[in-house]
């Protein structure tokens, strides 16, 4: 039998990094720099504020345990999607974990507790936690910087790789042999003159392949070489092991995936663990001491290392990665205090989009590879982010300062600089579609309602109209049952163009994150081209264990000669996985962000591709008046432009879009 930890020494503050300063309960941070601006403490991402206040009325107090049941098995599965009662849409885990506190916020005044605080009984329980120096409103905890990290852009010594990298049948690009070359000078500093870095590359520059081969030739050569730790959304981590056993030879490092079912026999039974620990410190969930085994690399969840971090924050780790890195940016949030606890030697955390909604992203992040090297959050948002982030007078020498600073520990490519890829092509001749006379005729009935619905002092109006008019441009099906193909330009549209992919015999990727629509779209390819289509959604498998995974299904496409059509939901798989087999993207639907649009685009465009990538925004046109896609395409154009540049946020574009409707 396995001996129960009643142990207290397992919990000695020495067993921890220097950063842990205590064993508690979590203290509430507060700091005017953590919300964007004061009146956005509550604000839900755009989608969400649709789905609320579309089916509000929908959600009874069956319904929302119904979602908490969900989040629950989700988080169990390792799924990193939730299909949300009676609006047939899916979101992220942490976005249903949100809703699910604002309906509960509403429907019961007291908020159900999620699993971020480990439990779904509506009771309150005390659960301690590692209580860390959190470095807001002061600097409690430094780990100091070179002056100088020399790095000779043109004259650096060439990337050493693993004897295990099959360079018979692969080769590094360019940029990644710079890449590597880059990773192994500035961990030669570590951990005395430096504690980690960022890399920024934009998506589809083999960010991946880079990392292996940079920790593959540490774990081969390293002198006192210790484990390493990457923590990635359960979608990337398939892919990791899969770019590992294709560009690696069996002498690579053994992997071990520590999410899902494999955690069954890793963790201790909870009625194993000590009464007191469960009892009077909420601990119930804890590693057996010899789970690692002879793995050298460990692949997990965010919310795995959240819920596991008395048993992770114990190992030295030599190396840990927090892929898409963006996980890890809120302060405040659980799954960041568990990644800035963890004991490492050298941190990379790696993400394209390092700022999506303000500068305080980034100082989350730096204060995980570099603790105060931007000082508190509270002196950064002095120094820094108020003078930048001034809209109608932006301090740019303030700005040239903040680049300089992270310069050092901050590696970011964009493709059209360095890849060598063929072209991306912007299709548009499908952004001036004619609204069909029922679209038009539901238009204004949706127009009707919202102004009659305003006058009553319905301040929901707004929010369930553009829900309604996003809709009608997609198919008016949902407003209007007994719709025909042809009352749907758009359709109409899409059946023409893989008819003219078809000719060509190439593969085709759809984007639309509404199940609805999924399904309709499904049915109509199944009708019109004999194609039983793939469809990828948050109920894709993430686990071999329970028949085709997500990247099984993917490759399967991948794999299928001629034409073909996959259908992607844009929030489940708009990172994470390659489909270079692809080379046109049609998105039915619209993302609110720009960055996640583009990032959904990258699963063809990337290194591999060697034709020349279509892309697709249909888009529903009236000649007398604006339609919801007319405008929500001029907005996501305009902030498109930005993009390049890591300091600028890119939020959703939810509120702009209300404003200006």
């Amino acid at each position: 039998m396995k001996k129960s930890p009643t142990n207290p020494v397992r919990f000695n503050l020495s067993n921890y990094s220097d950063r842990v300063i205590g064993i508690g309960e979590a203290q509430k941070l507060n700091s005017e720099f953590i919300q964007r601006d004061s009146g956005e403490s509550e604000w839900l991402p755009q989608h969400l504020i649709e789905l609320e206040q579309q089916f509000q009325d929908r959600f009874s107090d069956e319904a929302i345990e119904l979602l908490e049941q969900r989040i629950k098995q989700a988080e169990q599965e390792g799924k990193d999607q939730v299909l949300i009662p009676n609006a047939n849409t899916e979101v992220s885990v942490d976005d249903a974990k949100k809703l699910l506190n604002s309906l509960s916020d509403s429907n019961r005044k007291e908020p159900i507790e999620t699993l971020e605080e480990s439990t779904v009984n509506l009771q309150k329980k005390k659960k301690d936690t590692l209580l860390i120096a959190n470095n807001i409103d002061k600097a409690e905890f430094t780990k100091q910087r070179a002056d100088q990290l020399v790095f000779d852009e043109k004259n650096h010594p060439p990337a050493r790789l693993p004897s295990s990298f099959r360079s018979q049948e692969f080769g590094l690009k360019p940029h990644q042999e710079y890449g590597v070359a880059w990773l192994q000078n500035l961990h030669q500093y570590a951990p005395e003159q430096v504690s980690g870095c960022l890399l920024a590359d934009d998506m589809g520059l083999g960010k991946t392949l880079q990392l292996l081969c940079f920790i593959g030739e540490y774990l081969e050569n390293a002198k006192d070489k210790k484990p390493v730790l990457v923590v990635a959304p359960v979608s990337l981590l398939e892919n990791w092991e899969a770019e590992a056993n294709r560009f690696f030879s069996a002498k690579f490092a053994k992997i071990l995936s520590l999410y899902g079912e494999n955690l069954k026999d890793r963790k201790i039974p909870k009625h194993l663990i000590s009464a007191q620990l469960r009892d009077d410190h909420g601990i119930t969930h804890l590693l057996e001491e010899d789970w690692r085994g002879d793995a050298d690399i460990v692949l997990t969840t965010y919310e795995t290392m959240r819920d596991l971090e008395f048993s992770l924050a114990r190992v030295d780790w030599g190396i840990m990665v927090c892929d898409e890195a963006q996980k890890i940016k809120v302060p405040t949030a659980m799954v960041t205090k568990a990644a800035k606890a963890q004991k490492a030697d050298f941190k990379i955390a790696c993400t394209g989009t390092p700022v999506e909604n303000s500068l305080t992203d980034l100082w989350c992040l730096f204060d995980f590879i570099q603790e105060n090297l931007l000082g508190s959050l509270n002196e950064f948002g002095k120094t820094y982010r108020r003078p930048i982030e001034n809209i109608e007078n932006v301090d740019n020498e303030v700005l040239e300062q903040l680049r300089n600073l992270i310069a050092p520990q901050v590696l970011r490519r964009m493709k059209h600089d360095v890849a060598d890829l063929p072209e991306k092509i912007e299709v548009d001749h499908c952004k001036n579609i004619t609204i069909s006379s029922l679209q038009r005729h539901l238009y204004a009935d949706v127009i009707n309602r919202y102004r009659r619905l305003s006058e009553e002092g319905n301040q929901g109006a707004m929010l369930a109209s553009l829900h309604s008019m996003r809709m009608i441009c997609a198919h008016p099906f949902q407003l209007q049952p007994n719709a025909s193909i042809h009352e749907s330009p758009k359709v109409d549209w899409l059946i023409k163009t893989l008819e003219a992919i078809k000719a060509k015999n190439e593969k085709v990727i759809i984007f639309t994150e509404f199940r609805d629509i999924q399904v309709f779209l499904k049915r109509i390819l199944l009708e019109r081209f004999g194609l039983n289509v793939t469809t990828v959604n948050g109920d894709s498998n993430t686990s071999s264990k329970k028949g085709l995974t997500r990247q099984n299904l993917i490759d399967r496409f991948q794999a299928t000669s001629g034409f073909n059509v996959i259908i992607l939901s844009t929030t489940a798989v708009g990172f994470g996985v390659n489909i270079q087999k692809a080379n046109h993207v049609i998105h039915y639907t619209r993302s609110w962000n720009p960055a996640k649009e583009d990032q959904a685009t990258d699963r063809a465009y990337r290194i591999g591709q060697d034709k020349e990538v279509f892309v697709y925004y249909p888009s529903i046109a009236a000649n007398d008046f604006d339609t919801f896609e007319i405008k929500l395409d001029r907005l996501l154009s305009s902030k498109r432009a930005l993009a390049d540049d890591m300091l600028k946020p890119n939020t959703d574009l939810g509120k702009e879009l209300i404003r200006l409707i």
